[in-house]
């Protein structure tokens, strides 16, 4: 029985611990996390409201997702781990392929993993080939003519890439394509004809023409025949044994699709390292990839109709999918001074009901705050650093956020004009870079979608953002982007333009730095209305126009910019000069000028006191004060 007077810690303890304890003490602890938070349910039916606090006293091991469905609760992880999977300790010396190496039998029943991390480094499949990437052969159909959503199951390889390969019709394929990658099992593969079949479908049409962003660069996962490098991992399946290349202290095998799921209110995670979830993934509809972001993969924690629940100074590491997501029925869920790394697929996602579903699915009042995300989208290349799909008053603060190989934050989920349930959210004082890895196309540092009536990007430092074929913007609103308000933002080397804006309204860019080597800011499509206004802004381009557009310039306007080029008259756009697009009326009041930044080149932005910005307006960002 419980001291229900004296009852506001449990205590769990893996190793010494007994589930037919109290848990009322260290010397007294429960053995599971799923006794104790049961323990925490049984007081709370017996009257006992206080909050209550769980302190982990060792590394806890789950053999099944923990489900918190009690009000009241903290999880104090005491620097401890909680981890989805089981450890293989027993190693033995083996060879493989040829090839010297250590293998360790599987338990029973514990086959069907595909990832696995050695000392708390992620363990890397069997790759052909070992880099770069093959190309459908020139008998793939190009995609000319074809609609973006005519995917196939199916596409030609040269023989000769693949000859030599074994077990080509037991491994996976993986291809780059447009804004996202695809992965299937390969069904079937015919040596004489190179025609390759998946069992998925490709979500888009696909080619081999060269330069066409549907082109097929593709590559094998878990071939056997070539395992041999350091950290090169392969599983036989028959023969429940795994090999490993490289020596091994611990080795982890996830077992769980999930860690924990929070469905209550007042619910705290603090100081607990979370690692070892599942990486297998399908997405809806028999394809081999979701149309973005991977949208449909869950999270390593999970918080579902939560209310005013947090984690705080948590470690999550070693994740197959993403580390943390907030879905329907949530409010006030803040994630705060949290670490996030080696993620399958994005870092943090948030995805509430859409303007037409019902009020209860609405996700609102959310916060990821001074978290630091990084190298995410191990394995599904197309993840975000946070990704936030359906959700009002969101705010995104202080987090640094890096070597993501899709965007860095992606908000916003309606494509045109439609009503959306994105607003009122705020993305602010984040550093964001090393954003995409060259092996995607369509992204950006800051990607916006969709009208989104009172959000501000301010305030964020973006750089280092690259792309494939097109795309590597720095803040990206996408179609229908809507009353959105982007200022005091610092943009530089990017490799496409500094802010693109795919077609939207009522948007405002005041305010931002933008230095670009290439041109500075860039628009898709030209509407029958003023889409965008620039409004005090410090541009510098290259040798190339100020503005990349398609179409009619006047669909925005621009007032009391400070504009640097390469000639004392800008182009403004192909063939249209600085001095005639002053008379056009669709700018008021710029200016040609050297703003006399300090070090741009690396990543000084401070502008000298006598800067010509300041006559039109301007006014120093943080981090960058005005200086004489």
């Amino acid at each position: 029985m419980f001291d229900f007077d004296r009852c506001a810690s449990i205590y769990v303890s893996p190793e010494k611990g007994s589930d037919k304890n109290t848990g009322l003490s260290p010397l007294d602890a429960f053995a599971t996390l799923k006794r104790a938070v049961g323990a925490v349910g049984e007081l709370r039916a017996s009257g006992l409201l206080r909050p209550i606090t769980v302190i982990l006293a060792g590394d806890v091991f789950l053999k099944e997702p923990l489900v918190i469905d009690v009000p009241g609760i903290t999880i104090d992880g005491r620097g401890h781990r909680v981890v989805g999977g089981f450890a293989l300790t027993e190693w033995s010396p083996a060879g493989l392929n040829g090839v010297s190496c250590v293998c360790a039998k599987l338990p029973e029943n514990c086959l069907g993993f595909s990832d696995l991390w050695v000392d708390g480094v992620r363990a890397k499949a069997p790759r052909f080939p070992e880099e770069g990437f093959l190309y459908a052969d020139k008998r793939t159909p190009s995609s000319s003519g074809k609609q973006l959503y005519d995917g196939t199951d199916r596409f030609f390889a040269d023989p000769a890439d693949l000859a030599g390969v074994s077990g080509v019709d037991g491994a996976s394929v993986g291809f780059f394509h447009y804004w996202i990658d695809e992965h299937s099992p390969v069904k079937s593969y015919d040596k004489e004809t190179g025609e390759l079949v998946m069992e998925l479908s490709s979500r888009f049409c696909i080619s081999s023409a060269e330069k066409d962003p549907a082109r097929v660069r593709y590559w094998l996962d878990g071939v056997l025949s070539s395992f041999g490098k350091e950290n090169e991992w392969y599983l036989d399946k028959e023969n429940g044994t795994v090999y490993y290349k490289g020596e091994v202290k611990e080795a982890l095998a996830p077992t769980l699709d999930y860690l924990i799921e929070v469905r209550s209110r007042d619910v705290r995670i603090r100081s607990v390292r979370l690692t070892c979830t599942r990486g297998d993934y399908a997405s809806d509809g028999g394809f081999a990839s979701d149309p973005q972001s991977v949208c449909g993969a869950q999270g390593a924690v999970i918080f579902e109709n939560a209310k005013n629940c947090s984690m705080e100074d948590c470690l999550i590491s070693g994740v197959g999918l993403h580390g943390i997501e907030i879905k329907n029925g949530c409010s006030a869920v803040r994630v705060e001074n949290c670490r996030i790394t080696d993620c399958g697929a994005g870092g943090v996602k948030i995805v509430g009901g859409t303007a037409s579903e019902p009020p209860e699915l609405a996700v609102t009042d959310c916060a990821v705050r001074g978290c630091e995300i990084s190298f995410v989208s191990r394995r599904y290349t197309a993840g975000c650093g946070i990704l936030a799909c359906d959700t009002a008053r969101l705010e995104i603060s202080d987090c640094h956020i890096h070597h993501t190989a899709y965007s860095g934050i992606s908000v916003g989920w309606v494509w045109g004009y439609g009503e959306s349930s994105t607003f009122g959210c705020l993305i602010r004082r984040n550093h964001i870079h090393d954003i995409g890895t060259g092996a995607l196309s369509d992204l950006g540092g800051i990607y916006l979608l969709g009208t989104q009536r009172g959000t501000f990007v301010e305030q964020n430092r973006v750089h280092s953002v690259k792309c494939a074929d097109y795309g590597g913007w720095g803040v990206y609103t996408d179609e229908g982007s809507g009353f959105i308000t982007i200022e005091n933002n610092v943009v530089f080397d990017v490799q496409t333009a500094c802010f693109h804006q795919h077609y939207g309204q009522n948007n405002v860019v005041r305010n931002n730095i933008f230095y670009s080597h290439g041109s500075a800011l860039q628009i898709t499509r030209s509407e029958m209305h003023r889409s965008v206004l620039f409004e005090n802004n410090v541009l510098v381009c290259g040798s190339v126009p100020l503005f990349e557009h398609g179409g009619n310039y006047c669909c925005y306007a621009s007032r009391l910019n400070l504009i640097k080029g390469a000639s004392e008259d800008v182009m403004i756009a192909e063939g249209l000069p600085f001095s005639e697009w002053q008379s056009s009326g669709t700018d008021v009041g710029s200016r040609i000028a050297d703003p006399g930044f300090a070090d741009p080149e690396n990543g000084d932005f401070t502008l000298r006191g006598s800067s010509p910005a300041f006559s039109l307006g301007f006014a120093p960002i943080k981090g960058f004060p005005a200086t004489e």
